[in-house]
């Protein structure tokens, strides 16, 4: 393979790369100062497969034999390759996940990440692949130390939820986001005792808090003796779930989630309302699996109006709501209907 040099008026420096006899490709500017960079033909990316182009939003990019280099006068010139740029472009590259704003860099225990425009990152391990992870998700993560944390490297791309929530798994726990709840991790012997029960949709519900250290001065003989904090625990929706650290034994304090709402004491109980959840939207603004219909509050009171608001109320326990015909990302609209009598005693 041999380069021909062609100085152009401006005086930029034009590389016309020869695949073979047949074909000549041209890098210049930024992009070709970013091949040169990391070895040219001989680097990580490999020869020029393409003459530069233009790219949505103003950009210009090159393909290469191993991967892209992308550039745009906000960011600069970056380059994408190997598995990263397979996984990049299984979600649909630059109009999917974005422009990239790092090269490819080196993460913990051989691990490598690239960086992306919109608050997303694609993260290889050798041992788990390349995942997506992106949005409240990755910013959790990257609070408690990312790849260096005790989850370690995402081993899926995220994944929808029941009720219109996230999570992305990680080769040492979870972390779960839900638009009411925000981002959690959960982990160790609480993780695996919440999945056994069933997850967000077991009668715990979604994580609410991250796993904390705990003591609330329980009987010793019945939970173990210790200093200080003796267990750890995580919150959810309806519950905890504890782990005595003297015992190596986990508790489950979780109860059905409360599915009717009554009227106080000494307001009569005459209408009975029925909250559902009518189009609903992932947090990614897709269109939601959860069918119209599919989520219900129930509340009742003297009147319908009453009524109606108390099993919103039980309704947005469930999922995030929104007033209108046209849901929030992560919300649901919905409907409330009310008929006399009381259906919550």
């Amino acid at each position: 393979m041999r380069r021909i040099v062609v100085r152009s008026y401006l005086a930029s420096v034009i590389l016309l790369v020869l695949v073979g006899s047949a074909f000549a490709f041209a890098v210049y500017g930024a992009i070709g100062d970013k091949w040169r960079q990391l070895g040219g033909e001989r680097g990580a990316l490999g020869p020029a497969l393409s003459d530069e182009a233009d790219a949505p939003g103003g950009g210009r990019f090159n393909r290469f034999a191993s991967g892209y280099i992308y550039w745009r006068p906000q960011t600069g010139a970056f380059a994408v390759y190997g598995l990263i740029a397979t996984k990049w472009s299984e979600l649909g590259a630059i109009n999917g996940y974005g422009y990239p704003l790092t090269d490819e860099l080196p993460a913990d225990r051989g691990g490598r990440f690239n960086d992306f425009d919109r608050g997303n990152s694609i993260y290889f391990h050798p041992a788990y692949g390349a995942h997506a992870i992106y949005g409240a998700i990755r910013t959790k993560w990257r609070s408690i130390g990312a790849e260096r944390s005790f989850l370690g490297y995402p081993v899926t791309d995220e994944q929808p939820a029941a009720n219109l929530g996230r999570f992305s798994a990680f080769a040492g726990g979870l972390i779960y986001w839900h638009a009411k709840e925000g981002a959690h991790a959960i982990y160790g012997e609480i993780g695996k005792k919440w999945l056994q029960l069933g997850a967000e949709r077991s009668s715990c519900g979604y994580p609410i808090g991250d796993e904390e250290d705990f003591d609330d001065g329980r009987d010793g003989s019945t939970y173990g003796y210790g200093t200080g904090k003796r267990f750890r625990r995580s919150t959810f929706n309806n519950g905890q779930i504890l782990w005595s650290k003297a015992r190596n034994k986990v508790y489950v304090e979780c109860g059905q989630q409360t599915t009717a709402q009554p009227p106080p004491v000494g307001e009569a109980c005459n209408f009975t309302a029925v909250a559902s959840n009518k189009q609903c939207l992932n947090a990614d603004s897709t269109p939601s699996s959860l069918q119209s219909g599919g989520t219900t509050g129930t509340g009742c009171g003297s009147d319908a109006t009453r009524a109606q608001s108390r099993a919103k109320i039980v309704l947005t326990q469930a999922v995030c709501l929104t007033d209108g015909n046209t849901p929030q990302p992560g919300c649901c609209t919905f409907s409330v209907q009310s008929t006399p009598g009381c259906a919550c005693r």
